[in-house]
C-alpha cells in the first residue's frame, strides 16, 4: 500500500491482509508497541472528529509513533498557500499524512503533489475506514461474512460510497436504500457495477424501504452530514420513514440482524432509541483504531520492502 485514498484502489487481497494485519494488532498490542518507532504522522483535519481522530492519535502512540494534529487556520493555507506548496513542504517534515476534508479533490491534491502516503480520513466522496470498520467487525462476529447481505439507509453520501467499494470488492450482496434524490453518485455506481463483475457480488438501489427484507447487516449514517447544515430543514422532511427502528428490524425477518452506525448518534433522526443497544458502537470504535493501525503498518511495511 502506497496509501489509502478510496477503497476502490485495494485488491480483495490487500483489503484481507488490512484485516488480518488488525486482527493480529488487536491480539498482539505488544508486538506493535515499537512498529512506528521514529514515524511522524500528520493529522490535517478541516472538520470536526472524535473517533477518528482519537483513533488515529491513540492508535499512533501505542505503536511507538507520533503525531502532530493540525486545522487550516494554522496553516498558511488559510492565508491563500496552494496545497500544492503546503504538501510539498509537510513531506519534508511527515512520513505519512491523513486528510479530513469535504472536497475529495483536495484529498487527491495532497497525495499527487506531496511525497508522503496519504490516508483519506474523510472527504464528500469517500470514508474508507468506516467501511472497513464494519467489514472487519462482522468477520469478526460472524462466520462466512462475505456471504451474508448487506443493506445500506441513507443518503447516498461518502459512507455508501466507501461501502458500495467495499462490498463490490469483496463480492457482497449490497442493496443501498435512499430516499428519491439522495441516491449515490453514478460514477461510483458505474465502478462497483464493473467490480462486482470480477467478484461475483450484487448492487441494487431502491426508494423503497420494504427492500430491507433478509438483511444480515445493516449500515446507516447521519442525515445531515459536515457541511450540509443549511440543508436540515429539507433533509429531516425528505428522510422521513427511512429511520432505522424496531419494526424497521423486524421487516429484515432476521433475528440477529447486526447494526452499525459510523456516529454521531442523532436519536430520533436515522435510529430509533428503541435500537440503540443493538448498534455494535463499542465494537467499531474500538475496530477503528486497529483498522487505523492495520493501514497505517502496512504502509510503513511496503516501504521498508
Amino acid at each position: 500500500m502506497s496509501g489509502l485514498l478510496t477503497i476502490g484502489d485495494l485488491s480483495k487481497k490487500e483489503i484481507e491482509h488490512i484485516f488480518d494485519r488488525a486482527s493480529d494488532i488487536k491480539n498482539n498490542p505488544n508486538k506493535y508497541r515499537n512498529a512506528l518507532n521514529n514515524r511522524v504522522i500528520g493529522l490535517y483535519y478541516q472538520r470536526e472528529s472524535t473517533r477518528s481522530r482519537f483513533a488515529f492519535e491513540s492508535g499512533i502512540l501505542r505503536m511507538g509513533g507520533a503525531s502532530i494534529f493540525f486545522k487550516t487556520p494554522e496553516l498558511q493555507l488559510s492565508r491563500g498557500e496552494s496545497i500544492y506548496h503546503t504538501a510539498r513542504s509537510l513531506s519534508c517534515y511527515l512520513d505519512a499524512l491523513v486528510v479530513r476534508a469535504l472536497s475529495h479533490q483536495d484529498v487527491e491534491d495532497f497525495a499527487n503533489f506531496g511525497s508522503i502516503p496519504v490516508i483519506n480520513s474523510m472527504s464528500g466522496m469517500y470514508i474508507p475506514l468506516v467501511a472497513l470498520t464494519v467489514g472487519f467487525t462482522v468477520k469478526e462476529l460472524l462466520d462466512d461474512a462475505n456471504k451474508l447481505s448487506f443493506v445500506y439507509i441513507g443518503d447516498g453520501y461518502n459512507t455508501c460510497h466507501s461501502l458500495m467499494l467495499y462490498c463490490s470488492k469483496m463480492g457482497i450482496p449490497l442493496t443501498v436504500i435512499t430516499p428519491e434524490g439522495y441516491e449515490p453518485n453514478p460514477v461510483v455506481v458505474d465502478i462497483c457495477n464493473i467490480f462486482n463483475k470480477d467478484s461475483g457480488g450484487s448492487l441494487s438501489i431502491t426508494n423503497d424501504i420494504e427492500y430491507v427484507e433478509g438483511a444480515d447487516i445493516i449500515v446507516t449514517d447521519v442525515w445531515v452530514s459536515i457541511g450540509m447544515e443549511d440543508e436540515r430543514e429539507k433533509r429531516i422532511m425528505d428522510f422521513k420513514g427511512y429511520t432505522v427502528n424496531r419494526k424497521l428490524i423486524e421487516k429484515t425477518g432476521k433475528s440477529n440482524v447486526l447494526i452499525f452506525h459510523p456516529m454521531p448518534l442523532r436519536i430520533g433522526e436515522e435510529v430509533c432509541s428503541d435500537v440503540v443497544d443493538l448498534i455494535l458502537l463499542e465494537n467499531y470504535s474500538k475496530n477503528l483504531m486497529y483498522i487505523s493501525q492495520s493501514v497505517l503498518v502496512n504502509i510503513f511495511s511496503k516501504e521498508e520492502e
